[in-house]
């Protein structure tokens, strides 16, 4: 790809960011102001560190789907790049969640720089895998990239109506694992 194309991409995922920040705040709330089974699988339906992986799921995918018609296109590993990204977002928040908790830190705001460290980081991945020069495309990686995006929506399904008695799970706040009756 020449210089141009991968600046251009670089520009986008480094706008992708704030975007994707956004949409997550947004999508924090969701399931609050609209509580119904379908949302339930892909919004935060209780304060549990494990609820906030969801941030990392459909926000991205929105951005990842204008993003491709803007600069992905050109990239044939764009489809497995954020395929990744969205494993790697998650197992990060959650990382830092656990550092942050043996740290003594639990805020607001040590909440909201983790959800744009694990965010940048996500496109950040994004990019590098993207612009890649192997080879990242072709059956096996787009199977694989399918398996990532249906194996995470099971995965968000599952945990949300059948969580276990772990603390990752517990909301705090309600004092509950899983959805609020």
């Amino acid at each position: 790809m020449n210089r141009n194309n991968r600046r251009k991409l670089k520009r986008w995922c480094l706008i992708g960011v704030l975007a994707v920040m956004g949409l997550a705040t947004l999508w924090h709330f969701l399931y609050e102001w609209l509580p119904c089974g379908f949302l339930s699988v892909f919004c935060p339906v209780n304060e549990s560190p494990w609820e906030h992986v969801k941030l990392f799921y459909i926000p991205p995918l929105i951005w990842y789907a204008v993003m491709y018609f803007i600069a992905g296109w050109r990239y044939p590993n764009y489809a497995f790049a954020c395929a990744v990204s969205l494993l790697v977002m998650p197992a990060l928040m959650l990382l830092i969640y656990l550092a942050c908790r043996a740290l003594g830190i639990d805020s607001l705001p040590a909440s909201i720089v983790n959800t744009l460290v694990c965010i940048a980081a996500g496109l950040w991945v994004v990019y590098q895998l993207a612009v890649f020069r192997r080879k990242l495309h072709g059956p096996v990686f787009t199977a694989t990239a399918f398996v990532i995006l249906v194996g995470l929506f099971i995965l968000y399904a599952w945990l949300t109506y059948y969580p276990p008695a772990h603390f990752l799970f517990w909301d705090p706040r309600k004092k509950l694992y899983g959805i609020p009756h």
